[in-house]
């Protein structure tokens, strides 16, 4: 991987790990279903500025996508809303520090899901790898 790759998946875990902790202040504030919507929101909001300004700086009025890449995006935001969704109602009933590390164990389907439906390649190494992080997070969670 590149330096820049590093570097944007360190900022990744770095925003995602301070989320998860507003979130759970969120929920001392509002019900589940309330932060959920109020959050919906937000990113609502900022993904329309975002392409404001995509479509200001780039001097086009529309966005270059492809039909088939319309449909993974707007499918990889349903399951992501659906995932944020349960994810925001466990995280109302229980400890930030169980209900993170155990959301965090999505790794496992997704290396199921690369290597049956991207065609990418099976390894018992990265298998056995990413079990074992599953593992220890879900004894951090204990």
């Amino acid at each position: 991987m590149t330096n820049t790759t590093w570097f944007a998946l360190a900022l990744a875990i770095l925003f995602w790990g301070i989320s998860a902790v507003l979130d759970k202040f969120s929920l001392n504030y509002a019900p589940p279903n309330t932060a959920f919507l109020a959050r919906l929101a937000v990113c609502i909001v900022i993904n329309v500025l975002l392409l404001g300004w995509n479509m200001y700086s780039t001097k086009t009025a529309s966005l270059d996508i492809s039909r088939q890449a319309l449909a993974y995006v707007s499918a990889s935001m349903v399951v992501t809303t659906l995932g944020v969704y349960f994810y925001i109602r466990a995280l109302s009933g229980a400890e930030a520090s169980k209900i993170i590390p155990l959301s965090s164990t999505y790794p496992l389907i997704t290396v199921l899901c690369a290597v049956i439906f991207l065609g990418e390649k099976f390894s018992w190494l990265k298998l056995a790898g990413t079990g074992l992080i599953a593992a220890g997070v879900w004894l951090v969670a204990l």
